[in-house]
């Protein structure tokens, strides 16, 4: 009889064991029910939030481990989107799960730099790895709603507020009516710096932007802002519509309108200095267009006016100049043709070179 009952108990082990490793060797689902169904949110019995890997591919989650993977700033998969969900309260996360291979089954404490602790407790079996997340300000109770999930997402929030907070450039919701809903830093800085002296910043936000400009969800837009005292700061205005909004970044163009100006009047001063000159003169830019040409260089070749102000090609002008036999005829042109262009090109860049 006792050989007959440890028999009796070898047998029931063996069945257990054999439905608990099958229970674990759950292939990824697509839509079919999850093993934590029925565990609930939370409240007793409640599964908390619960992860379960073969690898790197996750086989199963409960409801608040699958919002956590939902919420996480992480890219790639859902294996390095909860590394990096964890690496805010495990730095070394990586190396304390590789300890798995060797132990079994870990439980660590971490803590993230705003002071939020989390409970840790991961096992691998069968080669699956289950990890466990607990909120120890629960004092060891069942979590009563998703409070990691509800953390990742009030860690989310905070870190996109603080990044349009201190992002340097203005940036402003409005709505189709032009009225501004909300703004950065940066704008209400720059806001009240326009404001007439003695007056304080109030409801509704005062407009920085012509209303036409902003409304225009095209790159490109440009508009100045003007601080009294002070020179006009240039914008580029990129706006994208969000629902019945529109959310729009002014990026600073002081230095590419500095350049144009710049570039105009020495354009300017080049059509001045050389209008006079005998010689014909064409100047063409980095894309090898023309850009600059004087009276002498029509007078000489016969081109028309009207040709060279559509700021003709190089090559273009080469084919019109050979057109009025104004150039020597080679006895391969378009050979001629392309080591010119690049004879030009290798000039530029400082690679020419003839003895």
């Amino acid at each position: 009889m006792p050989g007959l009952a440890l028999g009796l108990i070898a047998f029931v082990a063996a069945i257990a064991g054999f439905l608990t490793v099958n229970a674990m060797q759950v292939p990824p689902r697509q839509g079919g029910a999850s093993i934590f169904a029925g565990a609930g949110q939370g409240g007793e019995g409640g599964a908390g939030t619960v992860f379960l890997f073969d690898g790197e591919t996750l086989v199963d989650a409960t409801p608040s481990a699958r919002q956590i993977l939902t919420t996480s700033r992480g890219r790639g998969g859902n294996w390095l989107r909860l590394i990096g969900y964890l690496s805010v309260y495990f730095p070394d996360i990586e190396a304390q799960l590789r300890r798995l291979e060797d132990e079994g089954q870990i439980l660590v404490e971490g803590r993230s730099a705003q002071g939020k602790t989390m409970l840790l407790s991961a096992g691998l079996g069968c080669g699956l790895i289950r990890i466990s997340l607990t909120d120890p300000a629960q004092d060891g109770r069942p979590m009563l709603t998703d409070a990691l999930a509800h953390r990742a997402l009030t860690q989310e929030v905070e870190h996109l507020r603080e990044a349009l907070a201190q992002a340097p450039m203005p940036i402003w919701r409005e709505t189709e009516a032009g009225d501004v809903v909300w703004a950065n830093s940066a704008y209400m800085l720059k806001a009240i710096a326009t404001l007439p002296a003695g007056k304080e910043l109030g409801w509704p936000l005062p407009r920085l932007f012509e209303q036409l400009a902003s409304q225009s969800t095209v790159r490109g837009q440009r508009a100045a802002v003007k601080v009294p005292g002070e020179e006009p700061a240039w914008f580029d205005l990129i706006g994208t519509l969000s629902g019945q909004e529109r959310l729009i970044f002014a990026l600073p163009a002081d230095a590419a309108v500095n350049a144009e100006v710049a570039l105009r009047d020495f354009m300017q001063t080049l059509i001045k200095t050389f209008a006079q000159l005998p010689t014909g003169l064409a100047i063409f830019d980095r894309q090898r267009q023309l850009q600059l040409f004087n009276p002498a260089l029509i007078d000489l070749t016969g081109l028309p006016a009207d040709f060279l102000s559509m700021r003709p090609s190089l090559l273009s002008v080469l084919d019109a100049l050979r057109d009025r036999n104004m150039i020597p005829e080679p006895k391969d042109y378009r050979s001629w043709r392309r080591q010119l262009v690049e004879m030009e090109k290798a000039a530029a860049s400082g690679l020419y070179e003839e003895t």
